[in-house]
């Protein structure tokens, strides 16, 4: 999907995807992963930027300081956030462009 910017230019839609190092492999979404899917969709991987970060634990206030920079860094041009455990505070202004979150999990009572 590709957006259009004010002067009528497409962007690329950001998704992110937001990992948990303790997590079991299992539930870890790699490159590797989307690429194989993105392959199979040629006329969609043109049109997606797609970042992949890793907090350190479920629990943010264990997250390492550079998991916090680069989970930011990408919220200021994310799209679609994929993930389960991520910092919801002030996520209005950390990710400005945010326009779904898809949770891998099948609850949300964490946030």
């Amino acid at each position: 999907m590709s957006l259009e910017l004010p002067n009528n230019e497409p962007r690329l839609f950001h998704i992110h995807l937001q990992n948990c190092r303790k997590s079991p492999p299992v539930f870890q979404m790699t490159r590797e992963h989307c690429e194989t899917v993105l392959q199979k969709h040629p006329d969609m991987a043109a049109r997606v930027h797609l970042t992949i970060s890793s907090g350190e634990d479920y629990v943010i206030k264990n997250w390492k300081p550079r998991d916090i920079v680069a989970f930011d860094k990408h919220m200021a041009t994310t799209d679609l956030l994929v993930g389960y455990q991520f910092p919801t505070n002030d996520l209005a202004v950390r990710a400005p462009r945010l326009r779904w979150i898809h949770f891998i999990s099948s609850g949300v009572e964490h946030i």
